[in-house]
């Protein structure tokens, strides 16, 4: 085979991956630069030099794409931090969400305890693909049309480094706990305007999972404590764990614990249309699911209130240190 079949055989190969209005222009590059390799090699005969040369520059779609500056990954550098971490939001959120109000609607229809494990578990495994597979896609598209990254990084992402004690330096929070509290918020209001609004599983004819009447009043009580919550989040973002805001995520959370336990100790939160679908067992499984929503409540607000009383607590006892030591 002929040294000049070779290299036509390469360019050929390379340009084809390459837009039309570019092959003219970019022809004679990748002939230059094959010729100048081949002269580079220390062999004997000229096919020998020529093959070895074209070993070294590799696949010439790949050598091709680095001409035109295309990207040959589906996520690049500079969006796949943004990707991983979204991704993992997302993983450790929605599947959980979902897993919990399939099992719900299972539970209410009667199904069997084996039914609703193996009948959960097939679909949070769909919902972790899908989100894999769309998060992944959205990403893929950004890469290839928005050249700058998404978010900007600034040493405020910077981690604290653990102090003697084990304990950690003055911290606020980092804007990927501001944006996971954000969209948790979000998911939560959006879950009461569903239970309120609309069917708990769309492919059937069932009633709505919560009472009618926590429209509006409750639904916009809970949208207005979701949005304090959020406040809380850009506050201690931007301050710090303090006293005054520990005592604030307090006040929020018995504004949402209070409300949510006593609507649902009385009757009125979940529909008593939907519940009664379990027949013989509906009593049994509406004291069920009452006592797991005010456990899950009350243990979610004090257990929230403690952990932002003892990150204040850290923050001022190191911030006490810090005097000192000036």
């Amino acid at each position: 085979m002929s040294r000049q079949s070779l290299t036509d055989r390469y360019v050929y190969a390379a340009l084809r991956t390459v837009p039309e209005e570019q092959r003219a222009e970019l022809d004679p590059e990748l002939r230059e630069l094959v010729a100048d390799r081949i002269e580079a090699q220390d062999a004997d005969e000229a096919g020998d030099a020529e093959r070895a040369a074209l070993l070294e520059l590799g696949d010439p779609a790949r050598l091709a794409a680095s001409y035109i500056d295309r990207p040959l990954q589906l996520i690049g550098p500079q969006h796949y931090l943004q990707w991983w971490r979204l991704l993992k939001l997302l993983w450790a959120i929605v599947p959980a969400c979902v897993a919990a109000a399939v099992a719900l609607g299972l539970a209410i229809s009667g199904e069997s305890v084996g039914s609703i494990i193996g009948q959960t578990i097939s679909v949070v495994i769909q919902v972790i693909v899908h989100i894999g597979f769309w998060t992944t896609l959205v990403f893929a598209v950004l890469d290839r049309t928005v050249k700058e990254p998404l978010v900007e990084w600034t040493p405020d992402y910077l981690p604290e480094i653990p102090t003697a004690g084990g304990v950690s330096g003055p911290s606020r929070l980092s804007r990927g706990d501001v944006v996971g509290g954000t969209v948790t918020q979000l998911l939560l209001v959006g879950a009461l305007l569903w239970g309120t609004f609309g069917s708990p599983w769309p492919w059937t004819s069932v009633d709505p999972l919560l009472q009618s009447d926590l429209w509006p009043i409750w639904v916009l009580y809970f949208a207005v404590v979701g949005v304090g919550q959020i406040a809380l989040l850009v506050a201690t973002f931007r301050r710090g764990f303090t006293w005054p805001l520990a005592a604030v995520k307090v006040a929020l959370n018995v504004a949402f614990a209070v409300p949510a336990v006593w609507l649902t100790a009385s009757g009125r939160l979940l529909n008593p249309d939907v519940v009664a679908l379990a027949g013989d067992s509906a009593t049994d499984v509406d004291t069920v699911l009452t006592a797991i929503i005010v456990i899950t409540v009350i243990v979610i607000a004090a257990w929230d209130s403690i952990d932002g009383a003892i990150k204040a607590s850290k923050q001022a006892r190191l911030a006490r240190r810090e005097r000192v030591a000036a």
